[in-house]
């Protein structure tokens, strides 16, 4: 996203798709990467120390120090906890309000479990070519959630496949959480935060042929 008057950057949007197909037996997506994916809007750092001493020719290369990274593995999560996909969806926001709010590098990697090997294979070459070095966090959602606790500023709660996306886009924007009524029931950690932000009963979902709508 660009300053419409000056075309510099100033945000970073990030789009993700956490629901699966509608109609198994169909042979393309029921609208479900439109409708149920999520956006998570992070503005860009900007620092003139940084942009004078790389035209001076300076290294300001972040990498040339050793840095250690929190590593959560999704996928032994929800196979210890039994994840859903709105609850993947906390962590998944947790990782981008965590790494937007670093003052110099990114605190969290997710090892996202659809992927696995790739994520992996990735945090092998940061250890190797970038000095990089991960430190496993528990693969609970309430471990991951308070060892990053002071990057939020609270939650915003969400109960319906129309109100998630909206849900992702104020945690984005506003450093909350967004937490479903299931997961708000069943991880005691995200009932202890302020509640700052309800969109629960706010959307109604209409549908017409094989398209859906929220209003």
């Amino acid at each position: 996203m660009r300053d419409p008057a000056t075309g510099a950057a100033t945000h970073v949007m990030q789009g993700a798709d956490f629901n699966a197909h509608g109609d198994p037996e169909s042979g393309f997506c029921d609208g479900c990467h439109w409708g149920s994916g999520f956006t998570l809007i992070q503005p860009l750092k900007h620092d003139d120390h940084q942009e004078q001493a790389t035209a001076s020719g300076a290294s300001t290369n972040a990498y040339n120090s050793n840095i250690s990274v929190g590593y959560w593995n999704v996928s032994a999560a929800t196979t210890a906890q039994n994840l859903s996909y709105t609850e993947q969806a906390v962590a998944f926001a947790l990782k981008g309000i965590a790494n937007a709010r670093s003052d110099s590098f990114p605190t969290l990697y997710l090892s996202a479990g659809y992927v696995e090997q790739e994520d992996d294979w990735w945090a092998s070459q940061l250890r190797r070519r970038r000095n990089l070095s991960f430190v496993p966090v528990a693969p609970t959602l309430c471990a991951l959630e308070q060892q990053f606790r002071h990057k939020l500023s609270g939650a915003v709660a969400f109960n319906d496949d129309c109100s998630l996306p909206f849900a992702l886009t104020l945690a984005g924007q506003r450093w909350l959480l967004p937490v479903s009524d299931a997961a708000l029931a069943t991880h005691a950690c995200l009932r202890s935060l302020p509640l700052t932000q309800d969109l629960r009963g706010q959307f109604n979902k209409t549908r017409s042929g094989r398209a859906s709508a929220c209003e």
